[in-house]
């Protein structure tokens, strides 16, 4: 996602969300209300940008064997994601790959660094 159009597309799923959970129309969270919670809140010193799936829900020590395991197994599908998304681009010289903003997020540094920028399309 280009991060210069986070906030309009942030508002627009947070309403959608409110609206399809049945959630008064004023007491629906605002990207503007999300983000001065957010900066109230964090204490890791990261931007919005720079937050990684352990920023949001770090795996405690004392946590039990599945939840351990299902913290590993992200990290691992996520770079088999990659893996197999970087195998197409090295055969052929064009490849669709359409997956959900937590793997954008994720992946993006990755292939930034391998291809440069890239586009993100919105379909509606």
């Amino acid at each position: 996602m280009d991060p210069s159009n986070f906030e309009l597309m942030a508002g627009k799923f947070l309403n959608q969300l409110g609206v399809s959970i049945g959630v008064k129309s004023d007491q629906i969270i605002t990207f503007e209300y999300f983000r001065d919670w957010f900066e109230a809140h964090n204490t890791t010193g990261k931007s919005l940008w720079e937050m990684h799936g352990d920023d949001f829900a770090p795996v405690p020590s004392s946590a039990h064997y599945f939840r351990k395991f299902a913290g590993l197994m992200t990290r691992f599908r996520e770079q088999h994601i990659d893996t197999i998304i970087a195998d197409a681009l090295s055969r052929c010289d064009l490849v669709l790959t359409v997956y959900g903003a937590g793997h954008l997020k994720m992946s993006r540094p990755v292939f930034e660094k391998m291809l440069g920028p890239g586009t993100s399309y919105t379909l509606v």
